[in-house]
């Protein structure tokens, strides 16, 4: 009898050694995951806006929470800079990367309420930013209310924030690879 009782007491260990190690698997592909994105995402701002311009999206105010884009012409030189380099094919590239880790941060976290909290979310915010920024680019007609607008202005003028969340939520291998693509905003803030 005693000898099940000692067994049964390896077993749970070894149950629990098993859980912890798939645990820690699991956090470490889910931190490559917002590797991908981190990247992709700096990548995508480092090239279509290289520094974050003083301007804002020009709107015309509607009733309620509507808005109306401004024509082409009639935004600044520098908003126009941007939006013809985001048409180009490496953002699409990179685009499509984004959606690739969301997919699989989304997987990694699954229902876990805290890891959903701690990564999920705050990823699935900068996507939405970033898809809100690139639809606009694409088409200044796809910005018809408010919060697009609040949304194409911040993944322009908050990259610095942006960048700081996505630091938070990269695995530590990665940090000196994520430094050098922040550069421009670190003597950015310093200035």
């Amino acid at each position: 009898m005693e000898i099940l009782i000692r067994m049964s007491y390896g077993v749970m260990i070894v149950a629990v050694m098993m859980c912890y190690l798939l645990a820690k698997k699991q956090q470490r592909n889910l931190r490559l995951a917002v590797n991908q994105f981190a990247f992709a995402f700096v990548k995508i701002s480092n090239y279509v806006s290289p520094f974050p311009p003083k301007e804002n999206l020009r709107v015309e105010q509607g009733t309620g929470e509507s808005v109306k884009a401004m024509q082409w012409e009639q935004q600044p030189e520098t908003l126009r800079v941007i939006m013809k380099r985001a048409g180009n094919d490496c953002v699409v590239q990179l685009y499509e990367e984004l959606c690739t880790a969301l997919e699989e941060v989304s997987h990694f976290c699954g229902k876990n309420k805290k890891l959903v909290g701690q990564f999920l979310v705050p990823i699935q915010e900068l996507f939405d930013i970033s898809r809100i920024f690139l639809l606009g680019c694409e088409n200044l007609d796809n910005i018809r209310t408010t919060a697009e607008e609040k949304a194409f202005n911040q993944f322009l003028k908050d990259q610095l924030h942006h960048r700081k969340e996505l630091l938070k939520r990269i695995s530590g291998d990665a940090s000196g690879d994520y430094a050098d693509l922040n550069r421009r905003y670190v003597l950015t803030e310093e200035a």
